[in-house]
């Protein structure tokens, strides 16, 4: 008798575990499902802040003779005003000199943004 005591303790153990489990497991899926929400409607708001840059770009080369390596310099200076790069844009290290000189970071390999590479990455998406 005694061991069906223990036995019923140590499956009420295993199952408020299981519970518990359970529990957790469902909060982190309604989590992640949460996340790929957010990520989806980015995606889909980010494809259209491409489209709409794009097609500004264009309208600018035709309309007013503005090409889009004009666009890509004007935009380097901007960003290189804003913020100086001092910082990996991927990893977050110190970029020493030799980083600078080789324009790439010397612990995760990230390359800085270049003039021309501006619509570069956009046009892959």
């Amino acid at each position: 008798m005694g061991i069906d005591i223990y036995n019923m303790t140590w499956d009420f153990g295993q199952d408020v575990d299981i519970s518990q489990a359970r529990t957790a497991a469902q909060q982190l899926s309604r989590t992640a499902m949460k996340a790929k929400n957010t990520v989806d409607d980015l995606e889909r708001r980010f494809t259209k802040l491409v489209l709409i840059n794009a097609a500004m770009a264009q309208l600018l080369e035709e309309k007013l003779g503005i090409t889009q390596q004009e666009i890509s310099d004007y935009a380097a200076q901007m960003l290189h005003k804003r913020k100086p790069l001092n910082k990996c844009h991927s990893c977050g290290a110190a970029l020493s000199q030799t980083s600078k000189q080789l324009n790439k970071c010397l612990y995760c390999g990230a390359e800085k943004l270049k003039a021309d590479d501006l619509f570069g990455d956009l046009r892959r998406t």
